[in-house]
């Protein structure tokens, strides 16, 4: 029994090494061993034992067969398990580095986003900084001219008292009715007052035919009393023709306290004598200063014989819009030297304006709506004691008159010129 136990486990340890084998000993009772009943029984419980041995052996082994089985598939199992835990870090060091990658171009994206964001900033802020010196400036700037206003103001304010009291003394003259002073009282926008000898003038219709200066021969008396220091020169002054005239640069013009920067004036031969190109025309620099212009010696009848130029002038100020006249700020022009003698009679006529005649003056407005002299007006016809036909003359109110235009943003007005029988030596004016 013992040598097939030994054989047993030999056999068990050489199919499996890591077998556990656990014995116990059970004694079996042979009697005196004299009994062939007690060896029966003792053989019968040996072979008993023997069976329960094969029994449990084949059991043990039964079991350690499907244990076998089972750890063969649970070492299969392991090892996909570890494969695949195998793949699946491989997996994750990849994602991770895949991770790590798209974390870093998600970093530079951001630090490039900010990087914008920052300059955008620096930007707007250098445009906030700047837009505050900017309105500092504006602000500065607009101080300077408030007072600057303050000043033309205070300036305005010293004049209008000025010109209020002139008022009033011309006012207590006209109403005496003294020689010099206008008929009625009239407010006055337009100041054309002082000349404008700096002025220069520009042709805009076309070019002279020559450019003179003061003291050329030409001009003859006329250089003593003007004071323009260049004259376009028109040989023929065609019948129906006109010319523009731009004036600029100019000290002393203004409008309602506003200052004239450009004074334009068309100028049109409506009435020429003797064929279409009698005329030669002079035109000074100085706008207050208007024209002259020359034709030989005519027939004497100057109502027949004659040259009229119709004249119209727009004024223009600082900011470049167009002189308004109104009521409250009215132009007054005054034409002056206005000749009757036995040479030629000189005159104007539909003004846009209204003629207001000069209390002494020799110039009224006749029935015919010309504004001359009905009799020879000369100095000496006039027992005066000095010329009056100059600038300068304090009787230059003898041969002159005025007109006031209180609407439109043009003045016009005929000049005209008739022959009168005394010849002037080739040329009259």
């Amino acid at each position: 029994m013992n040598q097939e136990v030994e054989q047993a486990k030999t056999r068990v340890k050489h199919q499996y090494s890591d077998a556990r084998i656990e014995e116990s000993t059970r004694e079996v009772s042979s009697g005196d061993g004299r009994s062939i009943t007690d060896f029966e029984n003792y053989t019968k419980q040996v072979q008993m034992i023997g069976i329960e041995n094969q029994k449990s052996l084949a059991t043990y082994l039964d079991k350690k067969s499907r244990a076998e089985v089972i750890e063969t598939q649970n070492q299969a199992l392991q090892r996909e398990n570890e494969a695949g835990l195998a793949r699946m870090k491989e997996e994750n060091e990849a994602i991770k580095r895949r991770n790590q990658a798209g974390q870093s171009k998600v970093d530079e994206a951001n630090r490039q986003g900010q990087a914008a964001v920052d300059k955008r900033n620096a930007e707007k802020q250098k445009l906030v900084t700047n837009r505050d010196a900017e309105i500092a400036t504006v602000k500065e700037r607009n101080r300077k001219k408030q007072e600057e206003v303050a000043r033309q103001n205070q300036s305005i304010d010293a004049e209008n008292q000025a010109d209020l009291a002139r008022y009033n003394r011309e006012l207590a003259e006209i109403t005496r009715g003294e020689d010099g002073y206008i008929s009625e009282a009239l407010a006055q926008g337009l100041n054309l007052n002082d000349g404008e000898p700096q002025a220069r003038h520009g042709a805009s219709t076309r070019n002279p035919d020559s450019i003179i200066s003061r003291g050329d021969a030409l001009l003859g008396g006329y250089s003593r009393i003007l004071d323009s220091t260049g004259f376009f020169v028109y040989d023929h002054f065609a019948t129906g023709e006109t010319l523009q005239f731009d004036y600029q640069n100019l000290l002393h013009a203004s409008f309602a306290g506003k200052e004239i920067t450009h004074i334009q004036y068309a100028l049109t031969n409506i009435h020429s004598p003797l064929g279409k190109n009698a005329v030669k025309l002079v035109v000074p620099n100085d706008p207050t200063e208007g024209f002259i212009a020359y034709r030989e010696d005519g027939t004497g009848n100057w109502r027949e014989d004659k040259m009229e130029f119709r004249l119209v002038a727009k004024y223009f100020l600082e900011d470049g819009s167009q002189v308004t006249f109104s009521r409250t700020n009215p132009g007054v022009f005054t034409h002056s030297s206005l000749n009757h003698n036995d040479i030629g009679l000189e005159y104007v006529k539909d003004s846009s304006g209204r003629f207001v005649p000069i209390h002494g003056s020799s110039i009224q407005v006749t029935n015919e709506g010309l504004a001359r002299s009905l009799s020879a007006n000369r100095a000496s016809d006039l027992h005066l004691p000095e010329e009056w036909d100059t600038t300068s003359s304090r009787y230059a109110y003898k041969g002159a008159i005025v007109s006031s235009m209180t609407s439109g943003n043009s003045y016009t007005v005929t000049f005209g010129q008739g022959d009168m029988p005394t010849n002037a030596g080739n040329f009259t004016y």
